[in-house]
């Protein structure tokens, strides 16, 4: 038998607390907290490398405690690959794996990941769209473990008891975006494809905004919609409780997903909402629209495109459509252990 040590920030709700949380469940597995200060590394070159070359001596130097068979795995890999000096200590009694959430663009980090790549024994993505992206730079030792739902919404009341709840219409058709507002998610793209939209448009659509206020604060927000009159608004800009998360998901008729082209991972509050059997509106071309292909869960429009997005918008407005989804039981965290399972135990077979 093995040992599996989950590296990372502990505790950490907005990093990966949840993916810890659900592979600490696997018999054998623990916790090496990473005590990071999360050091911008663009902001403190030197600080942050340091930082990041302490923790990975940290994280071995746990594991070395333990005899036998272990496997470290690092759940942000791309705060590691690179390190110009990095080696990995990976052994026959020691397996590496990390997930990795992107990947990157200019070649000498291309470079970096591919050498990395070899030292180690796997990367986990999370979407098929990144394994591509790695497969076509030569990195082959890739494994796809979609990302998961991580709550429980049977502790929540139906879509029709919610829309009583927070005095919503039930002739209204409520877009949500959802998570923090930075600007690579694309908020402002949303607001600026409402205000293309004739009033009588707006009147029919609830705009439902929320998660933790970064790059788009509040009163830009408040401004924007001024511009969308008629358009029935709920904003709530701060850290939401689980239980608030899970709310404003099952509240929704069509989650809104306008990322820019620069974002190249998975959505969180997407995944959500098609393991709940809600729709998506996404770019097209992107790893999102990709992601969402499988499920049969997304309308699509051109990226960065505010007019795009409105007419999409227009078209589920006019027509009252939604999508039928399908296989959207692969998105619940048992199917995500039992993968990681399946993978451990190929290391040392």
């Amino acid at each position: 038998m093995y040992s599996v040590y989950l590296a990372d920030l502990v505790g950490d709700v907005e990093g990966h607390f949840y993916f810890m949380q659900t592979l600490g469940k696997i018999k054998g597995a623990s916790y090496i907290d990473t005590c990071e200060r999360k050091i911008l590394i663009k902001k403190y070159p030197i600080k942050g490398m340091m930082e990041r070359f302490r923790i990975y001596r940290k994280v071995f130097a746990e594991a070395k405690k333990q005899k036998g068979k272990k496997i470290v795995h690092f759940q942000t890999g791309d705060k590691f690959y690179f390190l110009p000096i990095l080696f990995s200590p990976e052994t026959a009694e020691c397996k590496v794996v990390i997930t990795l959430h992107r990947c990157p663009v200019h070649p000498f980090m291309i470079a970096l990941l591919k050498n990395f790549a070899r030292k180690i024994s796997k990367i986990v993505v999370l979407s098929d769209s990144l394994a591509k992206q790695l497969r076509a730079i030569g990195i082959h030792n890739v494994e796809v473990i979609e990302h998961p739902s991580f709550y429980d919404y049977s502790a929540i009341g139906t879509k029709e008891e919610l829309r009583e709840k927070y005095g919503i219409s039930t002739d209204k058709i409520i877009l949500s975006a959802l998570g923090g507002t930075r600007y690579d998610k694309g908020v402002d793209l949303l607001l600026d494809s409402l205000s293309l939209l004739t009033e009588d448009e707006r009147r029919r659509i609830v705009c439902n905004i929320a998660g933790r206020p970064q790059d788009f604060d509040a009163s830009y927000i408040t401004n924007s919609i001024n511009r969308c009159r008629g358009v029935e608004v709920r904003v709530d800009l701060r850290n939401l409780s689980d239980t608030e998360f899970i709310e404003n998901i099952k509240l929704t008729d069509w989650l809104v997903v306008p990322y820019r082209k620069s974002f190249t991972g998975v959505s969180g509050p997407m995944v959500e909402a098609i393991s709940q059997g809600i729709p998506c509106i996404v770019p097209e071309d992107s790893s999102l629209s990709l992601f969402c292909a499988k499920y049969g869960a997304a309308k699509t429009f051109r990226g960065e495109d505010a007019h795009s997005l409105a007419a999409t918008i227009r078209e589920i407005i006019s027509r009252k459509e939604s999508l039928i989804l399908s296989g959207i039981e692969r998105l619940n965290r048992d199917y995500f252990v039992s993968k990681h399972i399946e993978l451990y135990n190929t290391l040392y077979t």
